[in-house]
């Protein structure tokens, strides 16, 4: 039997239990889904759409960490909320959504001290204007000396705002603004950015992006729950920042911090669905900078925290821009695509280890602050989770 096939015959067979099971918040996930709520047909859908994004099922509830934490003894096929409601509930496993970060740009008292003892540098791709309030509002609580790197592509762009340095500049000012080709999405700008050397003053260097995966479905939901989650993880809170720095401080052989969840494969993806369409293509790129052995082990989406030093192998490529393909909208299979399976390969190359964050995002509200939100909540509503928040206490008091 294909194991999708008997993924979706399991979601049909559990959805009439899961859909009247406490952990299953049929209002919260109508919201992600734009559809009614208390319905059979929208509980099977959500089950059916398990992936990277990991839709929540409740406001305390995420399901890649809940992997993470609680290893379920279950086929690959299974939604992990099904495993929860069939028997993980019975064991005591931890829904692990009681994490916390903050919504909306930092205030008083929230930023990184600047007397950081690691110097931090910054690659932000900005390709979506309307997302440059979320990228800025999560690099607001880094140090102030923060070296920050705005790439984005050059007029002209079909689908580009050509204002798009305006809402950079006043949201992020101190960010040094690069206009580059639209090739290569996130990862060219960071290759070239290496290439030249703009880290080099730098102990640890944050990359993320504007990345939507409008092709997931549902959509546009999908796509934003990835994109939040990597930021979530990474810099989430001055908490959660002071956690993974704490750790590169304390471990030298420390190369790189991704996501929690995201790295690939996983009980989410499977080796050969990990790899997609890029094995042989990131075969000849690792043979090509002298990086071996290869395995199938990476950050999907790359967005991470590294060292510099613990990316060089990756320069012995000698990328130009002229090398990606020109941007027609590939889910798959192109340059980007197989470069980001190298990231994880070249710092393990240069002699460095790759973490998660799985332990950094603070299980205390009270370290977080007024604007705390939980994981489940920023992903499905962003930096509009206060405002959500605020509102169902006014009705609530009402």
């Amino acid at each position: 039997m294909h194991p999708r096939f008997l993924f979706h015959l399991l979601c049909t067979a559990a959805t009439p239990i899961v859909a009247v099971s406490k952990a299953y918040d049929a209002e919260f996930v109508a919201q992600q889904f734009g559809q009614g709520a208390g319905t059979f047909e929208t509980c099977r859908r959500y089950l059916r759409w398990f992936g990277l994004s990991g839709l929540p099922p409740n406001r305390g509830f995420d399901l890649l960490r809940y992997v993470e934490r609680n290893r379920p003894f279950a086929p690959h096929a299974i939604h992990p909320l099904i495993t929860h409601v069939f028997y993980g509930r019975r064991l005591g496993y931890d829904p692990a959504g009681m994490v916390w970060a903050s919504a909306g740009f930092a205030k008083r008292n929230e930023t990184i001290d600047a007397a950081l003892p690691l110097r931090v540098g910054v690659h932000a791709h900005v390709y979506h204007s309307n997302l440059v309030p979320e990228i800025a509002a999560r690099l607001s609580r880094l140090p102030p000396r923060t070296a920050i790197f705005v790439t984005t592509v050059e007029d002209g762009t079909a689908a580009v705002n050509a204002d798009l340095p305006t809402p950079i500049e006043r949201q992020i000012p101190q960010a040094t603004i690069v206009r580059v080709p639209n090739r290569g999405r996130d990862v060219w700008p960071f290759m070239m950015l290496l290439r030249d050397g703009v880290f080099r003053d730098c102990d640890v260097i944050l990359k993320i992006h504007t990345k939507t995966s409008p092709h997931l479905q549902p959509a546009p939901i999908a796509g934003a729950a990835w994109r939040r989650r990597m930021l979530f993880e990474l810099l989430g809170s001055a908490a959660a920042i002071h956690a993974i720095f704490n750790r590169f401080a304390q471990m030298p052989d420390l190369g790189l911090v991704g996501a929690a969840g995201l790295r690939v494969p996983s009980y989410v993806l499977s080796p050969r669905e990990a790899w997609g369409g890029n094995e042989a293509a990131t075969r000849l790129l690792a043979d090509r900078a002298g990086i071996n052995p290869l395995a199938a082990d990476f950050f999907a989406g790359a967005m991470f925290w590294a060292r510099p030093r613990a990316l060089e192998p990756l320069l012995k490529l000698e990328l130009s821009a002229a090398d990606f393909p020109e941007e027609r909208g590939q889910v798959d299979g192109t340059l980007q695509h197989a470069i980001e399976r190298l990231f994880v390969a070249a710092v393990k190359c240069a002699g460095f280890r790759a973490e998660d964050t799985l332990d950094c995002a603070p299980s205390d509200r009270a370290l977080v602050g007024e604007n705390a939100v939980t994981l489940p909540e920023y992903l499905v509503f962003g930096d509009q989770a206060i405002r959500r928040r605020t509102q169902r206490g006014q009705l609530a008091a009402s």
